[in-house]
């Protein structure tokens, strides 16, 4: 079980005959967050309209290539899908899902960083994204253009 700091607090102010208990679970949490992932999915679930009446088609899981997918954002022309995925190298990668295959194949390549928090820049040409530098400990705000494969640093 993780528990966030904030929920930490929220919970030590409402009850604090609980402290010791909290202080307990919050260390066992950290502990564990270093060392686990949440098993997340994602699933597509066609939306139909049909003259105004809205019906849900069959959802199906996509396959990805970790076990914790999340974040995702449809490309502008709703050809692709991208996501954040953490596999067992607790890296967290940016992915694109072609929809008409169901592709997935890794969207910034970048290897030794953590790329995380894909989104549309006000231009909807380019990205922005958060990538966990070599040292595990820094992190930079980047645009990426999906055109040239270019990465530029926003952030020092």
């Amino acid at each position: 079980m993780t528990i966030h700091f904030a929920n930490f607090r929220l919970i030590l102010f409402t009850n604090m005959h609980n402290y010791f208990t909290l202080f307990l679970q919050l260390f066992a949490g950290i502990c564990l967050a270093q060392t686990t992932v949440p098993k997340t999915d994602i699933y597509l679930i066609p939306i139909l309209n049909d003259k105004g009446v809205i019906t849900y088609g069959d959802g199906f899981k996509l396959n990805t290539p970790g076990h914790y997918n999340n974040q995702p954002i449809f490309s502008t022309n709703s050809k692709s899908l991208y996501f954040s995925c953490i596999s067992d190298s607790f890296k967290a990668e940016i992915f694109e899902c072609e929809l008409k295959k169901f592709e997935v194949t890794r969207f910034i390549n970048a290897p030794g960083t953590a790329e995380y928090s894909l989104q549309y820049t006000p231009d909807l040409k380019n990205f922005s994204f958060v990538r966990v530098e070599g040292d595990d400990k820094t992190q930079t705000l980047y645009r990426y253009n999906p055109k040239s494969k270019e990465c530029k640093a926003l952030t020092a």
